[in-house]
């Protein structure tokens, strides 16, 4: 018996230190977020949502211009945002008026309509679909974006 507890306590002490001197450094754990983007199926998701960016969500229309054809936004406060960087060609920055919302059989969601102009002149009325999965960042015909402040 005390041989055996002998070999247990020397079995024990050879396996603590070979734990010592082969230990790797511990990798660093990973967030659910890092989990998460590195799955391929996320992958395939994220890519297909990023090259649908510029392609307006019903597509039907002229872009901006037509209520099948909006520019889609995140949210309310992203349109402010969108608007906010809505520019001429020339670059001078236009002015937005909300005149109230509309509704297609080709998107689920409400789509705002808001008229543009420079100096009180109209220059345009545009169509912006709010609750979308992407911010565009294309401009409307006629109209360039500023970039977004840092």
């Amino acid at each position: 018996m005390k041989r055996i507890l002998i070999i247990a306590l020397v079995v024990i002490v050879v396996l603590i230190i070979s734990k010592l001197f082969n230990s790797k450094p511990k990798k660093k754990s990973k967030n659910i977020m890092e989990v998460i983007e590195e799955n391929p199926l996320f992958k395939m998701m994220n890519e297909m949502s990023a090259s649908e960016e510029e392609t307006a969500i019903a597509d039907y229309g002229e872009f901006g211009y037509e209520a099948s054809n909006p520019i889609p936004v995140k949210s309310e406060l992203d349109i402010s945002t969108y608007l906010g960087r809505l520019r001429t060609i020339a670059g001078k920055k236009v002015a937005y008026k909300k005149l109230g919302i509309t509704n297609t059989p080709l998107i689920e969601t409400p789509i705002a309509i808001y008229k543009i102009t420079l100096h009180g002149t109209l220059l345009a009325t545009l169509y912006i679909s709010a609750n979308q999965f992407i911010n565009s960042e294309r401009a409307p015909k006629n109209f360039e974006l500023a970039a977004l402040p840092h």
